[in-house]
């Protein structure tokens, strides 16, 4: 998960209280973080107010992705320093805020970015049309991103806590780079031998490439729990994974990891996924219930790195094999 989506999902998970810790510990700007008010502090959106977000789709986009919280006034405490959440400025007219941001994202920046998304804050149960608003903007992948806002058409990006104009040799390499990969856990169910009572079943873990980059160099490292015990047998019971096991030494070996890592000959092409490993699974047919498995997993290729953890609903796949 990347650092821009961690912080997206606990605004999500712990709105208008992490709102609140914002001014209490002082947060500052940051790479991924950006503070905004609103002119006026009510929506609709001013001109301002919409070259500001032009910018900041610009640059995030053009960087390694980002959050915006509407409604916080940040400042320095001394000059030269970064900017500090400082106090809350609540926005009015939430609902038509959240609806302006949505009807203008797709028109202030050139291409569109797909992947961006906002949320409203309610300051309280009683007043749910005032409060604060979170956008998060992803990190493009394969685009360079122009600021359209009135008179703008500029490349901006993401340094420290400010959003710079591109130079042209940045543009130039921006739109010369390679597309990159994406990578993603893939798990599927495939039935394995059953004896009388017992169903036998194998969770298959492998690698999807997303992305529009070919995967170079594919690497999985998986942590084994008491519940998640992968198969020492691999894909086909003679011991073959889809890329090789390395040394459980190799990789955090106190976290009861096993790490998979390819070398120069393995790639992950667009759209197609490697299946790597597979979990034996058994149940049995008067079973009520089936308790769900979590796969913790840190995933990578050349260029790209993902440490993610995915709840996976045995309920869900067991009864088609009952």
């Amino acid at each position: 998960m990347s650092g821009a989506s961690s912080l997206f999902r606990q605004l999500k998970d712990n709105g208008i209280d992490l709102i609140h810790q914002l001014i209490e510990e002082g947060w500052q700007e940051d790479l991924l973080l950006d503070f905004k008010t609103v002119e006026g502090d009510s929506a609709p959106l001013t001109a301002s107010d919409r070259k500001n977000f032009a910018i900041a789709l610009s640059g995030f986009a053009n960087s390694d992705g980002g959050i915006i919280v509407w409604g916080i006034d940040a400042r320095p405490d001394k000059p030269n320093e970064p900017d500090i959440a400082q106090r809350l400025q609540p926005i009015k007219k939430l609902k038509l805020f959240v609806s302006e941001l949505q009807h203008n994202t797709p028109h202030l920046v050139a291409p569109g970015i797909v992947g961006v998304e906002h949320f409203s804050i309610p300051k309280s149960q009683t007043k749910s049309d005032s409060g604060f608003v979170v956008t998060y903007i992803p990190r493009s992948e394969s685009n360079t991103h122009m600021a359209m806002g009135k008179n703008q058409k500029r490349y901006y990006y993401r340094s420290g806590d400010s959003f710079l104009i591109m130079e042209a040799f940045m543009v130039a390499d921006r739109f010369g780079r390679r597309a990159r990969p994406v990578l993603k856990l893939d798990c599927h169910f495939e039935p394995a031998s059953s004896t009388g009572n017992k169903i036998g079943i194998q969770m298959v873990i492998g690698i999807k490439n997303v992305g529009q980059g070919i995967a170079l160099y594919p690497a999985i490292a998986i942590q084994e729990t008491s519940s998640l015990r992968l198969n020492r047998y691999g894909l086909d019971g003679n011991g073959r994974t889809g890329i090789p096991e390395r040394p459980r030494s190799s990789y955090r070996p106190n976290k009861a990891y096993r790490f998979f890592a390819g070398g120069a000959n393995d790639a992950i092409h667009p759209g197609t996924t490697l299946n790597v490993t597979t979990v034996p699974i058994q149940v049995f047919r008067e079973q009520g219930s089936f308790p769900d498995l979590t796969v913790t997993y840190d995933i990578f290729c050349d260029g790209f790195a993902y440490s993610g953890e995915e709840n996976i609903s045995m309920e869900e796949y067991v009864s088609q094999f009952l």
